[in-house]
């Protein structure tokens, strides 16, 4: 390692290396490991004073960086929050999701709601509606369309009649009435 102090160059008595893995769930740990690191080789090249104003930038810089991480949460907890208001049916279906008192998942990975249930797998979403006893199929309304799904039974008021939170392939959905209930 050669440091330029005008004409002269004076090499170190040895080359030293920086090593570090970079976290992405903890970003700012790799950059205090390379700050601590870049503030260690700084000792010997600068005095005190100088040493205490790269410390002072250091810290800003990291201010910074924890600073921009809060308002990148705040904006994906505005985005959970449209998301959340675009799944409600009904103020009685569902209850706003919040950090206190979140909603809690059911076995299969998915939710319970007053009209219906939801499960996933990773290539799956399965809606079950429960429908009075003894239902025929002609009389259940199950329209699946890109965006949106509406079910139900002819004559009584719509279970199901919202969009979805991304579109499906209509060719690949179907729907079908499980011993004349759900």
């Amino acid at each position: 390692m050669e440091i330029d102090a005008g004409n002269e160059s004076k090499p170190s008595a040895s080359p030293v290396a920086f090593s570090s893995v970079f976290d992405p769930s903890n970003p700012i740990g790799f950059f205090k490991s390379a700050f601590a690191f870049a503030s260690q080789m700084a000792a010997d090249i600068f005095d005190d004073n100088k040493e205490d104003k790269m410390e002072n930038k250091i810290l800003s810089l990291l201010d910074d960086i924890k600073k921009r991480k809060r308002e990148k949460k705040d904006e994906s907890e505005e985005e959970e929050d449209a998301v959340n208001k675009r799944w409600r049916t009904s103020e009685a279906d569902t209850k706003k999701p919040s950090h206190d008192d979140p909603l809690p998942p059911n076995k299969n990975n998915g939710l319970d709601m007053k009209n219906y249930s939801w499960s996933q797998t990773i290539g799956d979403v399965m809606v079950q509606v429960p429908v009075p006893l003894g239902t025929k199929k002609k009389l259940v309304i199950c329209d699946i369309k890109n965006t949106s799904l509406r079910v139900g039974v002819k004559g009584q008021p719509l279970l199901i009649d919202d969009e979805l939170f991304q579109a499906v392939k209509v060719c690949e959905s179907y729907w079908t009435l499980e011993d004349n209930e759900t």
